[in-house]
């Protein structure tokens, strides 16, 4: 016996491997062309082919060859099959490219597809008379005279079990699915019958909890007891559950029971929650604003009573705005799902008190600076209206609202002397510097709808309010105002979609008209006694294009009427981009007979990114005298 020592062997492990590396390769490289037919059925031939070895560089022994030819051509056949094809041509020849190098070429004529001579499709049970199952069937791709899509086919079969259960039907199932094919008529017959059963209905919610009252989530589930059951209703109940802010764990497990006459199902919720505050920060920048500046501190639960407080602050540096704000919110123990609401709010800011010497005129006239200082306080209820069977949600809210209103606005020490002399005009009075505390009596309404990510981002987003104020309960000035406004996006395809906007605001307040002479001409302000809180400004990248933010109104310190509309073409260029061309009108006024509707028009770039979209705008006015370009800059959805 020979005894080998450790370096030894590692030498003859060595030799042994670089002799397996030397061996001469007794195999061909081969790889295939596919022609004569397109996507999907190229597509499909390519998966199959590649799923039995056929890769684009395979290596094979030189006797395979006729065998491999043939079982191309069935894998060919066979990849044809589901689109219809079922008498095709194929050709598989091998062709040599190099030494020890083959490609087989793959030729395809498909011939005449089969087609569907009947279809009968058909729901049976109580989900026969079904709104969104007998939709289905109507729009039912495949009949009579198709080309038989065996893939369409399962798509189908898919689509309405989904749309079974979404509607409560729970043990829907195909009591007859069938293709019978004829070969020599070349057609085929589609049997597709689905009995629906019994409509299950939503049962008891169970909560498993020991954070708030239980009444306090009675009515957070947008159905009740005996409504239909229905997936999507289940899924908004979790996230309102989420939204509440309450809970960080969520569990809800259902319990069906198919037994009971009607079947139900019973909703096991297991809620636990340990973080009671969260803190926000956010850095932003737009033409609109410039750089913006946020921070939230939320308590998400003062008491099991389910109360909470959110205390935000801002800073945006267009006007050097710094505002502080702080909301609560109590849930009522009602029928309904309300809550007792207050919020208040303190802003500064600094203004322009200008004019225009022409109406056409781009640049204004400075008359003095000023910092311009609003407290508001609000106490209301908010009433959670369900739409559409709780698929869609209205937020009303009935308010009254004290706002104490101050600013003083003073010429700069190199302004002309007429103006000096105006602030300390008795006929301006009021004009550059007042405090004015007004108290109105209002209702709002918001109805956003909104679904989708990035480009697929649909829906759309109503608001509208109406509120008065009335020395008769101590405001210092009278005045109503009126606004509605909707902003709504289409999706049309893969590429496309549609943005639509517009606006109507009206208000009914008193109008100071106010004339006087600078450097020697004249000047005219007409000035709303409304708050400035309340008074309507139009321009910028959310209005009207083309034109500096919330530069049209009177006197650029805003207006009592405002209108405007938008309407946007966007087109997906590439997986988070797209491009868009626009068009936008309006203006805010105080006299409906020189309302004077301004006009833009541009086109722009979207990115989808990460923390939303990103949009840049090129937009010209049209009203303005040499028509000059404006970049808009903004971050986020327009319905929002």
């Amino acid at each position: 016996m020979r005894v080998f020592s450790l370096r030894t062997r590692q030498r003859l492990a060595w030799l042994l491997l670089g002799a397996m590396l030397a061996q001469p390769s007794f195999a061909n490289e081969l790889n295939y062309v596919v022609t004569g037919i397109s996507d999907p059925l190229l597509s499909n031939v390519r998966m199959h082919l590649e799923r039995f070895g056929f890769t684009g560089n395979t290596r094979i022994s030189a006797g395979r060859f006729d065998e491999l030819s043939d079982e191309a051509r069935e894998r060919v056949r066979d990849a044809l099959k589901p689109y219809g094809y079922y008498q095709p041509e194929i050709t598989a020849t091998l062709v040599p490219v190099a030494t020890d190098n083959w490609r087989m070429r793959v030729q395809v004529r498909p011939g005449e597809p089969m087609r569907i001579a009947a279809a009968n499709i058909e729901v049976t049970g109580d989900g026969a008379d079904n709104a969104e199952l007998r939709n289905w069937k109507r729009n039912w791709p495949l009949p009579a005279g198709a080309v038989l899509n065996q893939p369409r086919w399962e798509e189908q079969k898919k689509a309405v079990l989904i749309a079974a259960e979404t509607q409560g039907y729970l043990q829907a199932r195909f009591v007859q699915q069938k293709i019978s094919v004829d070969l020599a008529a070349n057609e085929a017959r589609l049997d597709l019958v689905l009995d629906s059963g019994p409509q299950v209905l939503f049962g008891e919610v169970i909560y498993d909890q020991d954070i708030l009252k239980p009444w306090v989530l009675e009515n957070v589930p947008r159905f009740e007891p005996g409504m239909p059951y229905n997936t999507e209703l289940l899924e908004q109940f979790r996230l309102d559950l989420w939204r509440t802010g309450y809970f960080t764990d969520i569990e809800v497990r259902e319990e069906r029971l198919f037994e009971q006459t009607p079947p139900v199902v019973n909703l096991h919720t297991k809620l636990a929650g340990d973080t009671k505050n969260t803190y926000q920060g956010s850095v932003g920048f737009g033409t609109d604003t410039g750089i913006r500046l946020q921070g939230l501190w939320s308590r998400h639960r003062l008491s099991t009573k389910g109360d909470r407080i959110d205390v935000g602050t801002g800073y945006r540096e267009i006007d050097d705005e710094f505002s502080i704000r702080a909301d609560y919110r109590i849930p009522r123990r009602t029928a309904q799902r309300q809550y007792w609401v207050a919020s208040s709010a303190l802003r500064y800011d600094n203004q322009d008190l200008e004019f225009k010497r022409q109406q056409n005129d781009e640049d204004f006239v400075t008359l003095a600076n000023g910092q311009v200082q609003d407290l508001n306080a609000r106490f209301g209820r908010l009433h959670v209206r369900d739409r559409k069977q709780g698929f869609q949600q209205i937020l009303e809210t009935v308010y009254l609202e004290l706002i104490r209103e101050s600013f003083d606005y003073r010429p700069g020490t190199d302004s002309a002397a007429d103006i000096v002399a105006l602030a300390d005009d008795p006929r301006f009075s009021g004009l550059f510097r007042n405090t004015v505390s007004t108290l109105a009596l209002g209702v709002e309404w918001d109805w956003p709808a909104v679904s989708g990510k990035a480009f697929e981002t649909e829906g759309h987003r109503e608001r509208a309010w109406l509120f008065t104020g009335n020395e008769a309960w101590g405001s210092e000035r009278d005045f109503s105002q009126f606004y509605v406004s909707t902003r709504r996006s289409y999706l049309y395809g893969d590429r496309w979609k549609v943005l639509l906007r517009a606006e109507l605001g009206y208000s009914d307040a008193d109008v100071r008209e106010i004339t006087g002479t600078v450097d020697g001409e004249p000047f005219s302000l007409s000035v709303t006694q409304l708050p400035d809180r309340y008074r309507f400004k139009a321009g910028g990248s959310n209005s009207v294009r083309g034109y500096g933010f919330e530069e049209l109104s009177n006197n650029d310190i805003g207006s009592n009427n405002v209108v405007s509309a938008s309407a946007e073409i966007e087109m997906k260029v590439a997986s988070a981009w797209s491009v868009a061309a626009f068009a936008d009108i309006g203006n805010a006024f105080n006299d409906w007979d020189e309302a004077e509707l301004r006009k833009g028009v541009g086109f722009g770039v979207r990115w989808y990114s990460i923390a939303g979209a990103v949009r840049v705008d090129f937009a010209r006015a049209l009203d303005v005298d040499g028509q000059p370009w404006r970049i808009h800059f903004t971050m986020g959805s327009p319905l929002l």
